[in-house]
């Protein structure tokens, strides 16, 4: 990426709150009732149980990160528009999970 689009402009670690988001849940087919009724002893046992459900928010919240904030698009024909950061040329991210902790990006 550095040969291609010289180096990166902006470092930013990504951390989306699987634990408290309802998303998640529906995602798992969970009613926003019964995920806002749950301790959060019990939704951290529920990913750690059920970690599908919990990498596809990951995938999307990132997913749609790049694609609204970033407004990056490899396969758009035109031009991109300038996201909240400028036009973004490229990008690349890690991913890594810490045991129990969810899923973080650095992108």
């Amino acid at each position: 990426m550095m040969k291609k689009l010289a180096t990166p402009a902006l470092f930013l670690t990504l951390n989306p709150a699987d634990i408290i988001d309802p998303l998640l849940g529906a995602m798992a087919g969970i009613s926003s009732s019964d995920w806002a009724a749950m301790s959060d002893f019990q939704r951290h046992r529920f990913v750690a149980h059920n970690p599908g459900p919990a990498a596809i928010f990951f995938n999307e919240v990132i997913s749609n990160f790049i694609r609204i904030i970033l407004r990056y698009d490899p396969l758009a024909t035109e031009e991109s528009q300038n996201g909240l950061f400028g036009r973004c040329s490229g990008y690349y991210a890690t991913v890594e999970a810490q045991g129990a902790e969810p899923f973080i990006a650095t992108c």
